[in-house]
């Protein structure tokens, strides 16, 4: 654009937000530092934003207005990471919220998330009448100290599920995982334990 005026004004390219309201809730006097990690993905619109916020018992409540396209995702993607006086390290897992409040707290380090997505389509386009994948958190002697099975059906969008199995003392971050496959004819396939 030609402009001749001593002033002018250039628009907003987002002016759609999507708001943050962070309350921080933490046992601060166990924690040396603390921050939580942020970021947004907008493959379509080509929209990425990372931010490290570093935070404090001065400040129990942040916000943020993250600029998206009109229309586009929600999700926000999330980790918090602690150093203890003790001298530990504390990483959470990622973590995603659609909801404009967030509450940080130690069990985001405490207890690991796990997700589960079905890839490749809708289980229509392969054939499948049902996918099951099971979990299994399990102590040093191999018992297994907790576990679930997510259920994946024709019908359904193939959204994540989440699961999340506390880390003990001392931590356990190895999740077993077997998935049974359940084809049209009834036919059944079972993958051998792993572990990740």
């Amino acid at each position: 654009q030609l402009w001749t005026d001593d002033y002018f004004s250039v628009p907003d390219p987002l002016p759609f937000k999507r708001p943050l309201n962070l309350f921080v809730s933490l046992p601060w006097a166990d924690i040396l530092t603390a921050f939580v990690q942020l970021r947004y993905r907008d493959e379509n619109s080509g929209i990425h934003f990372d931010e490290q916020i570093t935070l404090s018992a001065d400040t129990p409540y942040l916000r943020r207005d993250y600029p998206i396209a009109e229309g586009g995702p929600q999700a926000l993607g999330y980790r918090l990471t602690l150093m203890t006086t003790a001298g530990s390290l504390l990483e959470g897992s990622w973590r995603e919220t659609l909801d404009d409040r967030l509450v940080i707290d130690r069990r985001l380090v405490e207890r690991r998330a796990v997700r589960v997505q079905c890839v490749g389509g809708p289980l229509e386009s392969t054939r499948l009448r049902e996918v099951r994948v099971q979990l299994q958190r399990r102590g040093a002697q191999g018992q297994v100290g907790e576990e679930t099975e997510v259920k994946f059906t024709p019908g359904q969008p193939p959204a994540p599920a989440t699961w999340e199995v506390l880390l003990g003392d001392p931590p356990v971050k190895t999740v077993f995982y077997s998935a049974v496959f359940i084809d049209d004819s009834g036919f059944v396939t079972r993958t051998p334990w792993a572990s990740s």
